[in-house]
């Protein structure tokens, strides 16, 4: 994977940059972006406003999937399905399998802590697995 580090971001190299980067993934996604090109992620946000707009921009936001519309409901019925498949619900854990639920998580409840114990969860007990 190349490594992205341009000095000075303009609109033109953060097209291109995503071009690229659109071309090397296969789910080349803003939080794939976040995750692994913060700096360009970055950059877009300040060039274009946001960085679906950069993506559209450069061709590539149709099909893009939009983000879950979160409420507490569905942020409690979620880690709920996770512990009812045995996956641990420690932050780690949940934060490699979907970043969008801890986000969503700590938008609504203040922490993923606070967000599990509201699930109904004793999460000092859930923090030691």
């Amino acid at each position: 994977m190349t490594k992205i580090r341009p000095t000075k971001w303009d609109k033109e190299k953060i097209l291109n940059h995503i071009k690229i980067l659109n071309k090397q993934c296969r789910a080349f996604t803003p939080a794939y972006a976040f995750n692994r090109h913060r700096n360009l992620y970055q950059a877009a946000i300040r060039h274009f406003g946001s960085f679906r707009k950069a993506l559209r921009v450069a061709g590539l936001g149709k099909g893009l999937r939009r983000e879950r519309n979160w409420s507490k409901e569905k942020i409690i019925a979620e880690i709920r399905k996770y512990a009812k498949r045995r996956i641990s619900l420690n932050y780690s854990n949940i934060n490699r399998r979907t970043r969008r639920l801890i986000n969503a998580a700590i938008r609504y409840f203040g922490s993923w802590r606070k967000a599990v114990i509201k699930a109904g969860f004793d999460y000092d007990k859930i923090k030691e697995k």
